[in-house]
């Protein structure tokens, strides 16, 4: 979030988009027409309204999830203010981030880690990135493709289509599982 618009996602196993929109407030002062002073007031008394609506959206979406504070600027940190307390204890991070559409949410939740419990999405991230590690530096402890060995599996990451054929696996929303189809981290080395 910042001045010029906001974006509300819910992060799980996958980013959806709940909410996006652009702001009303003045950008920067034409020339001429009202005084410097009379702008900022003005754009002050926008910014209160902007927050206000803001804050009255993640309240409508807010379901008890942890929320992280993303954006450039001050503004996010100007939003706590119109925060109640049971809403505001729910902030677990705010974090700096150089944009505010779906990048923007890519970037805080990748700033925020180290402050985010028990989130799916981190927690798939993490197994993937460790199947990747593993993939490049021991490659006799991963195998991938459609017709893996269960029982020789220590760890099953599978897209959503293979849910059925390995009922027991973690299904992740990944481009780097979906590009394999499936994903298996050995208990053993293959020779």
């Amino acid at each position: 979030m910042d001045a010029n618009e906001c974006t509300i996602a819910k992060v799980t196993n996958k980013i959806d988009i709940l909410w996006h929109k652009e702001s009303f407030v003045n950008r920067k002062q034409d020339s001429g027409g009202q005084s410097e002073r009379r702008f900022e007031r003005i754009r002050e008394e926008q910014l209160k309204q902007w927050n206000k609506e803001v804050y009255l959206k993640i309240k409508e979406l807010y379901n008890d999830n942890q929320i992280i504070l993303a954006g450039p600027g001050d503004t996010k940190i100007r939003l706590r203010v119109y925060f109640e307390p049971p809403v505001n204890k729910k902030v677990i991070s705010v974090v700096d981030v150089g944009y505010t559409c779906l990048q923007g949410i890519y970037d805080g939740v990748e700033k925020a880690q180290k402050d985010i419990r028990e989130n799916e999405y981190v927690y798939h991230k993490s197994l993937v990135n460790r199947f990747t590690n593993l993939l490049y530096k021991e490659p006799e402890m991963v195998e991938y493709g459609n017709n893996i060995d269960e029982s020789a599996s220590e760890l099953l990451l599978i897209s959503e289509k293979y849910k059925d054929k390995y009922p027991n696996a973690i299904i992740i929303n990944d481009p780097v599982i979906n590009s394999f189809g499936c994903c298996s981290i050995r208990k053993y080395r293959k020779y």
